[in-house]
């Protein structure tokens, strides 16, 4: 079976995301649009970090101090990440080697066959 490749306007993360995912896992086509959305969101995490490494943690405003709104973006953009993820029913790697039990759904997607 053919990969899809990663659609065009990812960057790094998003692409490795999308890559991970799609090769092992098959997806149907509603959920490759939920994979995307997920993939974007990576890309925009990535952004975020890059504004924050480059910032402060609080920032000055009229107000007085107060977060630096991009980390405030970065919490809420983590969050749709999750969800998103959570959506898709791929079961967390790092739970299953670290001795826990996933979490168990009805329809717990498996990996494919080519892995």
């Amino acid at each position: 079976m053919t990969k899809a490749k990663p659609p065009v306007g990812l960057r790094l993360g998003g692409r490795r995301l999308w890559k991970q995912v799609m090769d092992d896992f098959e997806l149907d086509e509603h959920e490759r649009s939920v994979l995307l959305q997920a993939c974007r969101i990576a890309d925009t995490l990535d952004r975020l970090q890059k504004v924050i490494d480059d910032g402060d943690v609080v920032v000055a405003s009229p107000q007085g101090m107060k977060a630096n709104p991009a980390i405030v973006e970065f919490r809420q953009q983590a969050v749709t990440l999750a969800k998103c993820m959570a959506s898709l029913r791929i079961p967390m790697g790092e739970e299953e080697s670290a001795g826990r039990k996933p979490q168990q759904r009805v329809g717990v997607r498996r990996a494919s066959a080519a892995t």
